[in-house]
């Protein structure tokens, strides 16, 4: 029996050419071009798929697809967004709402419509509670050059050697320029750019795991950022709530290096993060800015709980500066982690491509990432 697909969108011509694009593959296609019109149909028809337009003459496009998501006879429908508009807020807003695929429309993304169509209707609806998405654990710092970069690609090392290295990926949404790879001594391997570079990309799990790297050495696997400019300029920002989205699917823990960006581009995944790692130094300037950081992201405006943060002090070995407790003071949170940063050891590491508990297992840095990784594990559990 032919699967339904029902399309909502105010324009005939749209309309039209979508139902003979898709009632090729052998679809029964429906139509409405109304909200009300759409939530009548899809309450007595039972589409197995909704292709959904944002601009509606009656109601926004967000309020059929919550609408859709309530009610028990439609819950279970695949709904895609396919709307003109390119701004990653109504991304983040349309998945938040309960779609499962976001397209922009142009000549270009249509002609991967079947293709995602075919892959969501292929995908099973479980008739129990879904099953628990993997934990996003962030790591961000107001000041670059504190080690953030080695803060997190050590201390998800050290987490996978508690959880294992294929339950773990770590990514570097440093952009334009990614410095994980760097850091870890990797001057080549396939960067994220593919996945991020075009709308109408397949982010399904297959498509991601090409793009996956594992280093030697380490018990992590890797989404690279670019490491050159002109391709950081391709990069398509709108894939990155869905590349998450996807990622959430197939690993159990995903470490984002976001280094000092906070933008419109880091925030949806901030929201969406189990764990907030923070990293700071001593000095009066990146404590201030931590606090602004910290002030902005637990504001109602954006509403992050405050115990979802970590602080983690990076402590400069044989450098002055603030105390922890004026530090804690400062933040009004508390110091989950003192990590002595010993910058030749970490530099003697990060020159070699090899984890730092490797070269130096029982020096005091390692330790204390070791002890970290410990905690979040039981805190994530």
């Amino acid at each position: 029996m032919p699967k339904t697909i029902l399309i909502v969108d105010d324009d005939p011509v749209t309309r039209s050419w979508l139902t003979n694009y898709l009632r090729q593959p052998g679809y029964k296609i429906l139509t409405a071009a109304t909200g009300t019109e759409a939530l009548k149909i899809a309450q007595t028809q039972r589409p197995a798929l909704v292709l959904l337009d944002l601009a509606l003459p009656d109601m926004n496009g967000l309020t059929v697809c919550r609408a859709l998501r309530r009610d028990p006879a439609t819950n279970n429908a695949r709904i895609v967004i396919l709307s003109a508009r390119t701004d990653v807020e109504d991304v983040v807003t349309s998945l938040e709402a309960g779609a499962d695929d976001y397209i922009a429309k142009s000549p270009k993304a249509v002609e991967q419509l079947r293709d995602k169509i075919q892959y969501l209707l292929r995908q099973p609806v479980a008739a129990e509670a879904k099953p628990q998405l993997g934990r996003v654990i962030s790591f961000l710092a107001a000041k670059g050059g504190i080690g953030t970069t080695s803060i997190c690609v050590n201390l998800a090392h050290a987490f996978g050697a508690l959880v294992g290295a294929n339950r773990l990926v770590v990514v570097d949404m440093v952009l334009p320029l990614g410095s994980v790879g760097l850091s870890m001594g990797i001057r080549s391997g396939e960067s994220i750019l593919p996945v991020l570079a075009e709308r109408q990309t397949m982010l399904n799990p297959e498509t991601v795991r090409h793009y996956v790297y594992k280093p030697d050495r380490w018990n992590l696997q890797l989404l690279l950022s670019p490491s050159r400019l002109h391709e950081a300029q391709a990069v398509e920002v709108t894939q990155i709530v869905p590349l998450f989205n996807t990622l959430r699917t197939m690993f159990d823990y995903i470490f984002v290096d976001f280094g000092r960006s906070l933008s419109r581009i880091s925030l949806p995944i901030l929201r969406d993060s189990q764990c907030i790692v923070l990293i700071l130094a001593a000095d009066r300037t990146t404590i201030d800015q931590t606090h602004t950081y910290v002030e902005y992201l637990t504001s109602p405006e954006v509403g992050i709980p405050r115990e979802r943060f970590v602080l983690v002090y990076n402590r400069a070995v044989g450098r002055a500066g603030l105390d922890l407790p004026e530090i804690e003071a400062r933040l009004g949170l508390p110091a989950a982690a003192s990590v002595p940063y010993s910058e030749d050891c970490f530099t003697d590491a990060s020159n070699r491509g090899r984890p730092l508990a490797e070269l130096f297992p029982y020096h005091v840095s390692g330790l204390a990432l070791k002890e970290l990784a410990e905690r979040l594990e039981k805190q994530l559990a």
